[in-house]
């Protein structure tokens, strides 16, 4: 079995030290398994399944942590650029203006509307996986699923029954930032952490996949 892990910078080890291990490395070798790092820094929940979907099979353990909900990704002149407020590669000027429009339009309620929409496109990819026998694990990288409190023009999160496939998936507490801020780990400036982070959170998810069999 291969492991194909994804996500964003967090799961690409961006800030880790020279020649230490990531999270997913630390995973794999525990399982005794090859690993494909597919992880794009700055990348976006599309990006991350467009790049996952090409690797699926029976024989891979897929384990993906899921960046922030604003995040896109924007295909020209045959070129995809990931959309997102640190700007790590620079736009064609055609798509300037639309990324001004994009940082106006990115709200506190915006947010929470693409939390909504990726809540189903992920529960969507959830049950694809299930039904082709993809074993799988998912985390939040920085926020869970979001709703708010009133209704506005909102609707309340529809909670889903995941199988145990996504680590807390509605908890603040327990998303791979939080939870390891909690463990006394101090992420950089751009909340990257270094190999303690990469250890307690590879150690976190061995233990989780082992006691919920999903290996």
């Amino acid at each position: 079995m291969i492991l194909v892990a994804n996500g964003d910078s967090h799961t690409y080890g961006e800030g880790l030290e020279l020649g230490k291990s990531t999270f997913s490395k630390i995973v794999a070798t525990h399982f005794n398994m090859p690993l494909i790092n597919n992880a794009t820094p700055g990348g976006s929940n599309d990006c991350i399944i467009r790049t996952s979907s090409k690797l699926l099979s029976k024989n891979t353990f897929v384990l993906i942590g899921w960046t922030s909900w604003e995040r896109e990704e924007w295909l020209f002149n045959n070129e995809y650029y990931q959309i997102n407020s640190t700007g790590i590669k620079p736009l064609p000027t055609e798509l300037h203006n639309r990324f001004k429009d994009w940082v106006t339009d990115n709200t506190f309620k915006s947010m929470v509307l693409k939390s909504q929409s990726w809540h189903e496109k992920i529960w969507s990819y959830h049950k694809l996986l299930k039904s082709t026998g993809v074993k799988h694990l998912f985390f939040n990288a920085f926020t869970p699923f979001m709703a708010l409190d009133t209704p506005n023009d909102l609707l309340p999160m529809n909670n889903k029954d995941w199988d145990m496939n996504y680590i807390s998936p509605y908890d603040s507490n327990n998303t791979y930032l939080e939870f390891l801020i909690s463990k006394g780990c101090t992420p950089n400036k751009h909340l990257h952490f270094t190999a303690d982070g990469h250890q307690i959170w590879g150690e976190y998810l061995i233990n989780y996949i082992e006691e919920n069999n999903l290996i």
